[in-house]
């Protein structure tokens, strides 16, 4: 697996996620310091191989969404735009056992979304963060 294959993951599950208006969608390598009230930021956390001698890797992604609390005082925009990530999820998992409608050529077969999902915060922002597993066979 490349970094590019790794790059395009990423992107395609950026694609997914720019209809929710209320944030701005990075992917976490293109991350700059300028930052908006709202911020979803994709990235690829490790890749596993399964599988010694198959082509099939899953990558364990996670999706943050991070929003200034000065901006999002009760959390409700960080909320509803958790809960928007969590259709487009769920909208993709749906499409066993055909992604393409996502992931285009990538040659993606399984989409998982974990349980753990995680809500912190670091005193200026609050953060919502969602993990998932990415099933890629060549």
């Amino acid at each position: 697996m490349t970094k590019t294959c790794e790059k395009e993951t990423i992107s395609k599950l950026c694609d997914a996620l720019s209809g929710i208006s209320e944030a701005t969608v990075t992917q976490a390598y293109d991350f700059s310091n300028e930052r908006s009230p709202i911020m979803i930021v994709v990235a690829v956390d490790s890749v596993e191989k399964p599988h010694i001698g198959l082509d099939d890797y899953i990558l364990n992604a996670s999706i943050l969404v991070d929003s200034l609390i000065t901006e999002d005082l009760t959390a409700s925009s960080l909320y509803k735009v958790k809960n928007d990530i969590d259709k487009v999820c769920a909208d993709t998992e749906a499409l066993f056992p055909t992604f393409t409608s996502v992931f285009g050529e990538l040659p993606v077969v399984g989409f998982y979304q974990s349980a753990d999902d995680e809500i912190s915060s670091d005193g200026t922002s609050l953060m919502a963060k969602k993990h998932l597993k990415v099933i890629i066979s060549y």
